[in-house]
């Protein structure tokens, strides 16, 4: 299931623009807290943890089924990174480390 497909053009696209202008800062998505089944919120998050900025967006479908697919997901490869001895701290270090050299 893609992003895309279930937000829809016109919200997918406000959210990738939000995206971009957050580079270097990780994005945590959550289901909206205002009772809407299709909102979608992201937030940008420092390297510490600490709140920088936030949208919602409202989609075509709801955002439940894509959160859960997606969270299924990251268990995944936080599981393959485990067994190849890699720890989340690890993988996200490396992964700054190397995105911060392309800048």
């Amino acid at each position: 299931m893609k992003l895309a497909d279930v937000l829809g053009a016109v919200a997918f696209t406000s959210l990738m623009d939000w995206e971009a202008s957050q580079e270097g800062y990780g994005i945590q998505y959550i289901q909206s807290t205002d009772d809407n089944e299709n909102g979608l919120t992201a937030v940008a998050l420092a390297r510490n943890g600490s709140y920088i900025d936030d949208i919602t967006v409202y989609g075509d479908n709801p955002i439940l089924p894509w959160l859960q697919e997606f969270s299924a997901e990251l268990d995944d490869f936080a599981q393959q990174l485990y067994s190849q001895g890699i720890s989340q701290t690890q993988y996200n270090e490396g992964n700054l480390t190397f995105s911060s050299a392309l800048t």
